[in-house]
């Protein structure tokens, strides 16, 4: 059987690998310096994202190459910088699709863009049209959000309704009889304080709720309540010794995701005055225990001041450019004297002499120092460059220092006594100190709500001038420094410059030989001439590129009514407690859970009469029967009475459009008019909504009718991006009749084309018979793509 001899490669085929591997090596190496340079060129042409595309192919080729990798992250930078500020001027003009794909790629090439990140949130936001929540959050933010209607509270108030009531004392009436005639018409129960005095008072209410009753009642009587069930309350005197034996105390930790434990807690006590306040630095917390009404105050202040301090990154770029010129010409002598002395037998110098030998001394006894005769013939010139490029991403309100040169170690002797056997002696200690010498920059930014920021800067400049020799033998350094302390004020993105920080230092000399360098023609012959100059000129640029802003919201900027100084409540209002069905705060609408059918109008309150059964005393009572005779104390006034507001017809109002069509970008008009039952309003007051993605609402003048003889006034609150806005229409003093034709003009400026309703959705006008709801007619507005140029 024949073997298969085993298969050993020829020595040509062995020297032929290690060949081919460093083949495919140089190969791959130059192909990534290829795409190197195509990616530099990209760059340099302004085609950020190819060239980002070139760096990433050469670092797949050359992964070790620290300078792919370096130019991979600054092209990402700069692209996703580029895509941001696209993103922006998209979301400005109202193109928030393509805003949205360029912050998108902004953040997916460089994730600590924080800017572009809030950006994209804001604009998927407005897309969605409405507020996304948080994704990502950490589990305290989450628990924060599931607890933050959690609020701890005493039992609440649950009046058995909760429609308009109608109460008028006309005649001073006592208190007590006051709060049960409100008790039964809420089917609550009320006991009181022993020490409540029973005083006697007039009222006047109409059209108020329970709540708003009661709570009207209790600042005029100066009163206030506790809860003690869903339908009980105990109503005493407003002391302070009252306050402390009624109210109940809540306890609350505050944990602070960014904010200052100390700043946060010591503003919160100087603000609410608060006694019972803790702090624990370790978790960031703040405990504090107080009434509901303050704990909700503080819960309020926290959320707002706990923000995310903002971050700056500032790119540096820095110049500075040496120049040394030197030119020595002539002839210079090693030492500008002649010495001359007596030599021995020996050939050493003789310092002293006898007589007998100084007067034998002969010429070979004599010896002279000749310098020596160097003719130079230098030039010398030197250029320095440094170009450094360096990215700070600093904290608001912190300070950064970049350093760029070396370290000089400057001797420094200490005397320190030594006490030995026999005495003492004296030992100099020598040590070094090393001082930074070159370029110095400390950086300390803040950041503005309007998208600026202001930078602190302190620019020095050192460099060695020379030396000097010290006593001991040492040279101490000359070290010669300049410094700039500035304050500047940039927008981001925006590049300052920081030039003319320039030197020049120029040393001319001449050294010679006496008289004979003065010779006219001859004289440089004998002379040696130095020409020193050294320049140096700094070029400084920085641009500060936020990444964080402090996320200000809407809710932040709403004002936080806390009641008066000496009662601090929550809502602003004089009672603790409030009941669920009533309004978060006393100046916004309540909701109207008997809303009329479409075309129909709203039933308008009933009064409240003394002296009906308080079972039911919003029952209307049957007209066959006959009206029972009411007494002149307590009554509103008769159910048949013809001024009663049961009879008061809705103001009609409507809105007409200049145009009914719009090009995006170009303003128009709507009118808002007056039809029937304006003559007996004394003001009027609209809430109107469209779609904020197609139009926006930029102005308001208005109607003709202020130039009559009882002019009027007009209020015009926006909202800016939210579709919302608020008008507001009066006449001066107490006179009524508001004219029948164009109350107010607003201007309307077209955003994206498609198609928006200005609607009505709260409304609420003053009459001479109390309150009344005005009907409006909505208008259509049309938007059209803008034209071409």
């Amino acid at each position: 059987m024949t073997k298969t001899p085993p298969y050993r490669p020829l020595p040509g085929r062995r020297r032929a690998v290690p060949a081919v591997l460093l083949l495919a090596l140089l190969l791959g190496s130059c192909t990534a310096n290829r795409y190197y340079r195509d990616g530099m060129a990209e760059e340099d042409r302004g085609h950020l994202d190819l060239a980002v595309l070139a760096y990433q192919k050469a670092v797949e080729l050359d992964p070790r190459n620290s300078r792919n990798r370096i130019a991979l992250a600054r092209g990402k930078q700069k692209a996703a910088q580029s895509h941001y500020e696209r993103g922006k001027v998209y979301r400005a003009s109202g193109q928030l699709e393509l805003a949205a794909v360029e912050l998108e790629q902004a953040v997916s090439l460089d994730g600590s863009l924080e800017a572009a990140r809030q950006e994209l949130a804001a604009t998927k936001e407005d897309l969605l049209r409405r507020r996304a929540e948080a994704t990502g959050g950490s589990p305290v933010e989450k628990a924060k959000e599931r607890t933050r209607g959690a609020k701890a509270r005493p039992p609440m108030l649950v009046p058995s309704s909760d429609k308009p009531i109608d109460l008028v004392f006309p005649q001073e009436t006592n208190i007590k009889k006051i709060y049960g005639a409100l008790a039964a018409a809420a089917g609550i129960n009320i006991i009181y304080d022993p020490q409540l005095k029973d005083d006697k008072f007039t009222v006047d209410l109409r059209s108020v709720s329970f709540q708003k009753g009661l709570e009207v009642v209790m600042r005029q009587a100066g009163h206030f309540y506790k809860v003690l069930d869903e339908k009980t309350i105990l109503i005493a005197q407003d002391t302070s010794q009252n306050r402390k034996e009624y109210e109940d105390l809540v306890i609350r930790t505050f944990f602070l995701s960014n904010g200052d434990v100390k700043d946060v807690s010591a503003m919160v006590r100087s603000i609410l005055d608060l006694r019972r306040l803790g702090t624990i630095p370790q978790l960031n917390a703040i405990v504090i225990r107080d009434t509901a009404d303050k704990i909700a105050v503080a819960e309020k202040i926290i959320d707002v001041n706990d923000k995310a301090r903002a971050e700056v990154i500032v790119n540096v770029e820095l110049l500075q450019v040496t120049m040394s010129k030197v030119i020595e010409l002539g002839t210079k002598l090693s030492a500008y004297s002649i010495t001359a002395g007596v030599v021995g037998d020996d050939g050493k110098p003789v310092t002293s002499l006898g007589w007998d030998a100084l007067m034998s001394l002969g010429k070979s006894d004599l010896s002279f120092s000749i310098p020596t005769v160097t003719f130079n013939f230098i030039k010398d010139n030197t250029d320095a460059d440094i170009l450094a490029k360096p990215q700070l991403r600093i904290a608001e309100g912190e300070k950064a220092q970049l350093t760029i040169g070396q370290r000089i170690p400057i001797p420094v002797t200490t005397i320190s006594t030594q006490v030995a056997v026999g005495g003492s002696g004296v030992i100099p200690v020598t040590s070094f100190q090393y001082q930074d010498v070159g370029i110095k920059i400390d950086i300390e930014p803040r950041v503005h709500h309007n998208k600026e920021v202001t930078l602190k800067l302190m620019v020095e400049i050192s460099q060695q001038d020379g030396e000097v020799q010290t006593p001991g033998g040492l040279a101490q350094p000359i070290i010669g420094t300049r410094t700039i302390t500035s304050t500047i004020r940039l927008k981001d993105g925006e590049t300052s410059v920081l030039a003319g920080l320039y030197r020049n230092d120029r040393v001319k000399s001449k050294k010679g030989i006496p008289f004979l360098m003065d010779l006219p023609l001859v004289g440089p012959l004998f002379t040696n001439t130095k020409d020193d100059q050294k320049s140096t000129d700094l070029l400084l640029t920085m641009t500060p590129q936020i990444v964080r802003a402090p996320q200000i919201t809407d809710d932040d900027l709403v004002p936080i009514w806390v009641g008066t100084e000496n009662n601090v409540s929550f809502s602003g209002l004089n009672v603790r407690l409030e009941s669920p069905r009533a309004t978060s705060s006393p100046f916004d609408a309540a909701p109207d859970r008997s809303a009329p059918a479409a075309g129909q109008k709203p039933a308008a309150p009933l009064p409240f009469q003394q002296g009906l059964p308080p079972t039911d005393p919003f029952r209307r009572t049957t007209p066959a029967a006959p009206a029972p005779e009411v007494p002149k104390q307590g009554s509103l006034r008769p159910e048949g009475d013809e001024a009663s507001p049961v009879a008061a017809a809705a103001p009609a109002l409507r809105l007409v459009a200049g145009a009914p069509t719009l090009s995006a970008g170009r303003e128009g008009t709507l009118d808002l008019s007056g039809a029937a039952g304006l003559s007996d309003l004394n003001a009027l007051e609209l809430t109107l909504e469209w779609d904020p993605a197609v139009a926006e609402v930029t102005g308001i003048a208005p109607g003709p009718w202020q130039e009559q003889a009882a002019p009027g006034s007009i209020r015009f609150d926006a909202e800016p991006g939210t579709g919302r806005a608020r008008i507001a229409v009066s006449r001066v003093g107490t006179s009524f009749g508001l004219p029948e034709g164009v109350l107010a003009r607003l201007f309307v400026r077209g955003l994206s084309p498609g198609a928006t309703v200005f609607r009505a959705t709260a409304g609420a006008a003053l009459s001479r018979e109390g309150g009344v709801r005005p009907d409006l007619e909505p208008a259509t507005l049309e938007v059209a793509a803008a034209a071409a140029p």
